[in-house]
């Protein structure tokens, strides 16, 4: 663990990740009682190494709009970055982007039941139909 915490970048700790002396000794040992396998393999995503020490800005698209009542554009959101940047931001995260749904969706603070005229979450269930 020594080695792979002062490795010199990504690539070398890499590297000894994968080494095969570390294999041989991890196999040395049997499963865990309490764990389990997953029958499928699954594609893991990873960020840029910026992601894991950035300063991340998360940022409403509909809401960088500068006209009232309408829904602000990712134009309008280009025109934000010098100034979320001068905050000293330096990864930008959007909430998601999809209609707002109807069905299963939630209500203010939260609320299991949406109430007609209440604007609903951007993480919302369902769709206009």
């Amino acid at each position: 663990m020594n080695k792979w915490t002062s490795a010199a970048n990504q690539e070398a700790r890499i590297a000894i990740a994968l080494d095969d002396i570390l294999a041989t000794l991890v196999g040395q040992h049997e499963p865990r009682a309490a764990s389990s396998t997953y029958e499928r393999e699954l594609t893991v995503i990873v960020d840029r190494e910026r992601g894991r020490y950035g300063a991340w800005y998360e940022i409403f698209p509909r809401s960088e709009g500068t006209v009232s009542a309408k829904g602000g554009t990712f134009t309008d959101c280009e025109k934000r970055l010098p100034a979320i940047r001068d905050m000293g931001f330096d990864v930008l995260y959007l909430t998601p982007i999809h209609p707002i749904g109807e069905t299963n969706r939630k209500g203010r603070n939260n609320s299991l039941k949406a109430k007609a005229g209440e604007p609903g979450s951007l993480w919302a269930i369902g769709r206009r139909q």
